[in-house]
Order: C-alpha cells, then sequence, then structure tokens
C-alpha cells in the first residue's frame, strides 16, 4: 500500500530511537507493570459493624417488626376486613351495597 508513508524507515526510526531507553526503569516506576500484588485497603474501623446494624435493622422492619411495619400491618388487616365486609354485604344483596356505596358518596361531598 501506498500512501507515501515509509513503514520501514519508521519502524527502523523507532528501534533506534528505544535503543537509549532504560526499559526497566520505565516498568518500575510504572504501576502497569508493577508485579507486586495489590491488596484492597481494609474499611475504617467501625464501618462493617454499622452496615450490618443498618441491615439488621432493615431486616426486622420488613419483618414487620417496627413502627412502620406494625403500621402497614394494621393497614393490611383493615383493608382485608373492608374487603371481606364488602364480599359478605355483596352476597347479601346488591341494592345494599349501591346503598352504601351511594351513602358514601355523598358523605365525601359533604366533607
Amino acid at each position: 500500500m501506498s500512501n507515501g508513508w515509509d513503514w520501514i524507515a519508521e519502524g527502523q526510526r523507532i528501534a533506534a530511537q528505544a535503543r537509549g531507553v532504560d526499559v526497566a526503569a520505565i516498568k518500575a516506576e510504572s504501576i502497569v507493570f508493577d508485579d507486586q500484588p495489590r491488596t484492597t485497603p481494609a474499611p475504617p474501623a467501625g464501618f462493617v459493624d454499622e452496615v450490618h446494624a443498618l441491615k439488621n435493622e432493615v431486616d426486622i422492619c420488613r419483618a414487620g417488626h417496627c413502627a412502620s411495619g406494625y403500621e402497614a400491618v394494621r393497614l393490611g388487616d383493615e383493608v382485608k376486613r373492608l374487603n371481606a365486609r364488602i364480599a359478605q354485604l355483596t352476597a347479601a344483596g346488591p341494592k345494599t351495597v349501591a346503598a352504601l356505596h351511594e351513602a358514601l358518596t355523598h358523605l365525601g361531598e359533604g366533607v
């Protein structure tokens, strides 16, 4: 391929220029060529304990054993009871449910 660049001459020029370079010294100063194994620094003292404590608090709350967890469980139980009551009223008679719905609508408009 002829693009005006003499690849052979350029390679010889680079090789001649590199002969005076101390490659071992460059490698010794570079972290890229460092053969020493690197270790990850230890986290600050107490950090791991704090993370474990936070994880435990989150796990306890997810299980429903904290104030917000108790509130969520209480509201869930109320919704279940309400759904059961609505199902019971629906089975008893559609007119009762319609009347309840209308009463709740009027109650909401009055507020």
